[in-house]
């Protein structure tokens, strides 16, 4: 048997099958794969750590009023859920003395057995 590749892979490729040459070869990609992935990220984390993003004074300051804006906003809504509590518990304080009187009907005494006199 010839070698298939005679220059290039000196090893005599028929003697293997099909599927564990498939197999061999996509190990080979997958080692490719890993290599590229954990080499690549280093060096794209290293990139990040020698230059750093700037800070931009004028865009924190913006983005800081925003932030206190936005605060103030919601200590407005807030500020108005409490009212609007308060207006309704108070307003359901005032309808519960005429709510129980509508729903309870008026108290009767039970005949008494007593004989008039």
């Amino acid at each position: 048997m010839r070698p298939l590749f005679p220059l290039l892979l000196p090893i005599c490729v028929t003697n293997l099958l099909a599927s564990e040459l498939a197999t061999v070869f996509i190990l080979a990609i997958v080692a490719v794969v890993v290599l590229v992935v954990v080499f690549g990220g280093t060096r794209y984390v290293r990139r990040d750590e020698r230059h750093p993003a700037p800070v931009d004074d004028d865009r924190l300051k913006r983005l800081e009023q925003a932030v206190d804006a936005i605060a103030l906003e919601v200590e407005r809504i807030a500020e108005g859920q409490r009212f609007t509590t308060k207006l309704l518990s108070e307003r359901r304080a005032e309808e519960s003395p005429a709510r129980t009187a509508a729903k309870e009907p008026a108290r009767q005494e039970p005949p008494s057995n007593k004989p008039n006199d």
